[in-house]
C-alpha cells in the first residue's frame, strides 16, 4: 500500500489480512516489494497505478477516500470479509500474527482494569503490543457495519464503471 493508505492497512490487519504498508518507500520500491512478495499494490495515486500496470505489477486503484467505503470496495473486488475473527487478527502496528494469551500472564504489563475485565488478550511478540476488547471495539464494529451497509452501492458503482469502459 502506498503512503496514503496507512489507516486502511491497519483495518486490513485487524481483519486478519497481510497488509504491507511502506510509507517511506518511493514508487519504484513499492512496485519492487509488491512483485517480490507477490502482493497487489493498492493505491489512490493514479500515476503510481499507471506505472505499476505498465511494469506488469498487479495493482488496484481505489476510487474513494473514506475508509469504510474503501473496505467495502476491497470486499467487492477482492472478496475480503468484513467481519472480525479474533483468531486471525494481525497486529495493526507491525502486521505480525497475534497470539491469544491468558491475561493473568500479563500482570504488571497491562492496566489492572484491563486484566480484571478480560480473561484473554492478544499479544504481538514482534512489537510487544497488547490488545483487548475495550471501548474501541464498538468503534471497530461501527465502521465495519458502515462498510457492509455501503457494499451494495459500491458493488453497483464498480459494475457500472466496468460497463462504461
Amino acid at each position: 500500500m502506498d503512503a496514503m493508505l496507512g489507516d486502511l492497512a491497519k483495518w486490513l490487519r485487524i481483519l486478519g489480512y497481510n497488509a504491507v504498508y511502506l510509507p517511506k518507500h518511493d514508487d519504484k520500491e513499492l512496485m519492487d516489494e509488491a512483485v517480490k512478495e507477490g502482493l497487489t499494490l493498492i493505491t489512490r495515486d493514479k500515476e503510481l497505478f499507471k506505472k505499476a500496470l505498465s511494469k506488469g505489477v498487479e495493482a488496484y486503484l481505489l476510487s474513494t477516500y473514506k475508509c469504510y467505503e474503501a473496505l467495502a470496495e476491497l470486499s467487492v473486488v477482492f472478496g475480503i470479509r468484513l467481519d472480525l475473527n479474533p483468531f486471525e487478527t494481525r497486529c495493526p502496528k507491525c502486521n505480525r500474527e497475534l497470539k491469544l494469551v491468558v491475561s493473568k500472564s500479563f500482570e504488571g504489563k497491562a492496566p489492572r482494569n484491563v486484566l480484571a475485565a478480560n480473561k484473554i488478550l492478544w499479544y504481538c511478540e514482534s512489537c510487544n503490543s497488547i490488545y483487548w476488547v475495550g471501548s474501541h471495539y464498538r468503534s471497530i464494529r461501527r465502521i465495519l457495519n458502515m462498510a457492509k451497509e455501503v457494499r451494495p452501492v459500491v458493488a453497483n458503482r464498480i459494475h457500472m464503471t466496468k460497463i462504461m469502459k
